[in-house]
């Protein structure tokens, strides 16, 4: 299986196309029969709506979105199934209760700009980031490469890393926290709970300590399961709660309500070439961040 690596920069995101290498069929390879547009208006009429579905359909309706002087977002990877960004901490990935322009909003109108396209673009979301976090979020361009990807992230093939700084070294340098999670809706939290209660959630990471500092620490994660806020709080748990999560036990907030939290890279195999795509974040440029990767 072809690898194929891309690494965030300084690079411009305003190019009409980012697509990186290509991808050919094998020989002899036989062609799927094409559903008729009937055929497929018929089956997704009996599918039931996706949560991020329901949340597409409520940033609709947010106020309409202004010409545009550059892309909302640095675009990691394009090709015409996927668009993979670097979002930045308090960007919305999707549409949510508060109207704000959400990522995927803003995309399509980027994208509908930038290739004037005259209908409707269509932006699949796959899986989500929380509001105050940055880093790597995959959009899919087309139907079947958003649902080929729920599955993959389903199956368990999609590989996640994120960094973090926490105020306090992690009591190993390396260790697997298997943990069982409840969401509290009331306040959209969550809390580490006893094995078996009641709509409570497995949860496992693997963590590794990068480097200490005085005050914070770098910490890299792999997540194995993706529950509400799960970093979040199972950092918390150990007494590392992460820089600027006030929600979870942060001293302090920081400036534009965003935390120190990182999804710094995603490894999966394209939804159509089936080659494996590691595309990475570039390290936050913040002072603190710099010195403990470069420390």
């Amino acid at each position: 299986m072809r690898t194929l690596t891309r690494h965030g920069g300084n690079s411009s995101t305003q190019g009409k196309s980012q697509k990186q290498g290509t991808r050919t069929s094998g020989a002899g390879r036989p062609q799927r029969a094409t559903a008729t547009s009937a055929q497929r208006g018929a089956a997704a009429s009996t599918r039931r709506p996706s949560r991020a579905s329901k949340a597409q359909e409520r940033a609709e309706v947010a106020k309409p979105v202004g010409r545009l002087k550059e892309a909302p977002a640095e675009i990691l990877y394009e090709d015409n199934h996927l668009i993979i960004v670097n979002k930045e901490p308090g960007q919305l990935s999707q549409g949510d209760k508060t109207g704000d322009h959400s990522l995927d909003v803003l995309i399509k109108a980027w994208i509908k700009q930038r290739d004037k396209k005259p209908g409707n673009v269509y932006l699949g979301i796959p899986h989500r980031l929380d509001r105050p976090v940055g880093g790597v979020m995959i959009y899919a361009k087309t139907d079947k490469a958003l649902s080929r990807l729920a599955e993959a992230f389903r199956a368990g093939k999609i590989k996640k890393i994120y960094w973090a700084l926490v105020s306090k070294r992690p009591p190993e340098v390396e260790d697997e926290l298997v943990s069982w999670l409840k969401k509290t809706e009331s306040n959209n939290t969550s809390r580490v709970v006893k094995a078996g209660t009641k709509g409570a959630k497995e949860a496992r990471l693997h963590y590794k300590l990068l480097a200490a500092g005085k005050n914070f620490h770098l910490v890299e994660v792999e997540l194995k399961t993706g529950r509400h806020h799960q970093i979040r709080v199972q950092l918390a748990s150990l007494g590392c709660p992460i820089r600027g999560d006030l929600k979870y036990g942060a001293a302090r907030s920081l400036r534009g309500g965003g935390i120190s939290l990182l999804a710094r890279s995603i490894t999966f195999p394209h939804p159509i070439g089936g080659e494996l795509i590691s595309i990475e974040a570039p390290a936050p440029r913040e002072g603190v961040w710099q010195e403990l990767i470069n420390g």
